[in-house]
């Protein structure tokens, strides 16, 4: 334990920089509290890379982000926080995965039970297992993997990781990650766990179940705390993987229709507390090539589902900032008219097509492959 304490390898006593990328879903819950930020963003591995809260304008923000998370994960980061009684006034969701699980399968791994308080799991309990990852023997191989590769995720004070390295981005280059990004979406979509593919939608309608995304609308009402949903952009080549496999209308048309209904159900008196941001659109910075021959890091994209800081910065400008300059890289999710909308976006797709044909032989040669 003495040696584990020294070397802390969750950080919870400030010494290490460098957390450890499996740490994070340990030291993050803590550091929360400790920091007791007035706006929390909960989002997934697009906005653990990407999201900087000193970008937001707000005194006090916490990126409360972790990889793999879904509407599940988010709903029980949030009663986390509540029960830890942290005075939040506004809270920035992603909405990219919110119809309740399918399947046990499906559900993320991506967080602890053992450090989020909730009602099996007092916050008493949550000190005591503090003390008990000291004397773990994962904690002691935790600290010889930090002394032994101690950058491995660097993560700011403020919750975001600052070093993007999944795929293995930063040894083999932007090129490989893109292929091992698109390799497993594609194998994903093959052997479908937990992936709605509605004929219509009514059919997505009864297929996507909201029953933690109507749980957190209903908290945040009764504790008045402003929320801001939001959708991820995607590069174009996502939009055509899913294209292939599930059809757009599942993945982004009837989503957002259903996010539209929720919010506009929302009693009038509370419709202040809410925003729909909608950033899953095709327009000049979605529409970035990438392909598999990259060797050099491209404007906005880590790969076509992870995109960078500087792109990070104008989503979240889009949010915070009143006198941002709009412009296509986001729609009103609360009025736009998304029927038309969508007859746009596949248009736009299309033209990207036609434009970028070896972009589009790339990505069904890999489908291709994955699939005989």
């Amino acid at each position: 334990m003495i040696v584990n304490y020294y070397f802390d390898p969750y950080g919870f006593n400030g010494r290490l920089k460098h957390i450890d990328s499996k740490a994070v879903k340990i030291f993050k819950p803590y550091d929360v509290i400790e920091k007791e930020p007035s706006t929390v963003i909960i989002g997934n591995s697009r906005n653990y890379y990407s999201f900087s809260p000193s970008h937001t304008g707000k005194n006090s923000t916490y990126n409360l982000s972790f990889p793999g998370i879904g509407i599940a994960q988010i709903r029980s980061l949030y009663e986390h926080i509540l029960k830890a009684e942290i005075d939040i006034d506004e809270l920035i969701i992603t909405l990219d995965s919110f119809c309740d699980p399918l399947t046990i399968r499906s559900i993320s791994n991506s967080l602890d039970d053992r450090v989020l308080i909730s009602e099996d799991n007092p916050q008493i309990r949550t000190l005591v297992n503090k003390v008990l990852f000291y004397l773990s023997l994962d904690a002691s191989y935790t600290s010889y993997r930090n002394i032994r590769k101690p950058k491995d995720n660097f993560m700011s004070s403020d919750g975001r990781a600052v070093k993007f390295n999944e795929y293995n981005y930063l040894k083999k280059g932007p090129g490989n990650a893109l292929i091992e990004r698109e390799s497993r979406n594609i194998f994903r979509r093959v052997n479908r766990t937990n992936s709605i593919k509605a004929a219509s939608y009514s059919d997505y309608k009864k297929q996507c179940k909201t029953v933690n995304l109507d749980y957190i609308i209903n908290s945040t009402i009764e504790n008045n705390i402003k929320v801001s949903f939001f959708l991820n952009p995607v590069n174009a080549r996502y939009w055509e993987i899913y294209a292939h496999f599930d059809g757009l209308p599942s993945y982004v048309h009837y989503p957002k229709k259903l996010i539209q209904e929720k919010l506009n159900t929302i009693a009038e008196e509370h419709q202040h507390q809410f925003e729909g941001f909608d950033f899953l659109r095709l327009n000049a910075f979605t529409l970035e090539p990438l392909s598999y021959s990259d060797i050099e890091e491209r404007t906005y994209w880590y790969e076509s589902s992870h995109y960078n800081l500087a792109f990070g910065n104008i989503v979240l400008s889009n949010i915070f900032d009143k006198n941002f300059e709009r412009t296509q890289l986001v729609a009103n999710l609360k009025d736009t008219d998304l029927d038309q909308d969508y007859l746009k976006q596949k248009s736009l797709l299309e033209e990207w097509r036609n434009t970028n044909p070896e972009l589009n032989n790339e990505i069904r040669n890999s489908i291709e492959n994955s699939t005989n």
